[in-house]
């Protein structure tokens, strides 16, 4: 009896860890372990720490390492030169940045052949006041890297 309920129990076990359903469903919260949108939404919970290192030094060869690894070999080329020397431009946030917060609000859902990453971010107003934004990114995805990432929001 014992043998037949520990077959049982094990079977019941592997049917919950299935889960059953699409493993990119939408929308992604960092419980599925499949995928380009967990990709995604995996980078830019390490780009966000990353991002918030003090040491600059650190901080940069920590963003430079994650998009070597996460973002196409097109990207990576065309945006090192102005990451080492250039405007300091945030490419894969589009210039908004990414804190704690950000990595605590991160969704990434799927729309046709993109992904939306949303989040929030504790920015500055004009009068030098703290508020939060809602960034809103369409990231592409070329041979399962981090290929193209276009900005959302009405203005920035």
């Amino acid at each position: 009896m014992k043998k037949g309920f520990w077959v049982i129990a094990c079977i019941m076990a592997l049917m919950a860890c299935s889960k059953g359903g699409s493993p990119s469903a939408n929308p992604l919260t960092g419980n599925n372990e499949e995928g380009d949108g967990n990709k995604i939404l995996s980078f830019y919970r390490q780009y966000g720490k990353a991002f918030s290192m003090k040491d600059m030094r650190q901080s940069f060869a920590k963003c430079d390492s994650l998009m070597a690894v996460y973002c196409s070999a097109e990207l990576c080329r065309d945006t090192k030169e102005d990451r080492l020397h250039g405007i300091a431009y945030e490419f894969v946030t589009c210039n908004y940045g990414i804190d704690e917060l950000s990595s605590r609000t991160l969704q990434v859902e799927t729309e046709k052949d993109a992904y939306i990453v949303t989040y929030d971010f504790n920015d500055m107003d004009d009068r030098m006041q703290r508020k939060v934004r809602t960034v809103v990114l369409k990231v592409e995805m070329r041979n399962h890297k981090i290929h193209k990432v276009t900005d959302l929001a009405p203005s920035h």
